[in-house]
């Protein structure tokens, strides 16, 4: 009787064994989707923000006259931006983070250029897309 006993529990021990072998499984499975999926959707925003300071600097590099005469509105790139994301303007303006990053694209180029001051627009296309402020919920800043 002891051996029966005995290999009764052997028995449920090793079926807990494999339950808890496959409960371990699903909850790997399922988190690793969740951080794929929290990594590629963070993957999608840098490239909306890259894609959001490239427009910036085609925009005002295509406009510069404008741009030097101070004829360029903030709303007038947010539109370019909304056009090549293929946003509308009012989801661009309801984005505050991509909000932040176009106007600090357009300070990195006020810098750049002096304001305007530069004759040469290719002193818009020469920045570098090396780094995206961030200014989120953690203020972090992003690299490109």
């Amino acid at each position: 009787m002891a051996n029966t006993g005995q290999g009764l529990l052997s028995h449920q021990l090793g079926s807990m064994s494999r339950l808890m072998n496959f409960l371990l499984f699903v909850l790997i499975t399922v988190f690793t989707a969740r951080r794929t999926r929290a990594e590629s959707q963070a993957d999608d925003t840098l490239s909306m923000y890259r894609a959001a300071q490239s427009e910036v600097r085609l925009f005002i590099g295509a406009n510069y006259n404008q741009y030097k005469e101070g004829r360029l509105t903030h709303r007038m790139m947010k539109q370019a931006v909304a056009q090549r994301l293929q946003m509308t303007y009012s989801e661009v303006k309801q984005n505050r983070e991509l909000c932040l990053v176009i106007e600090s694209e357009v300070e990195r180029i006020s810098q750049k250029c002096r304001e305007g001051r530069v004759e040469d627009p290719s002193c818009v296309l020469s920045l570098e897309s090396d780094v995206v402020e961030n200014h989120g919920e953690h203020g972090r800043k992003v690299e490109l």
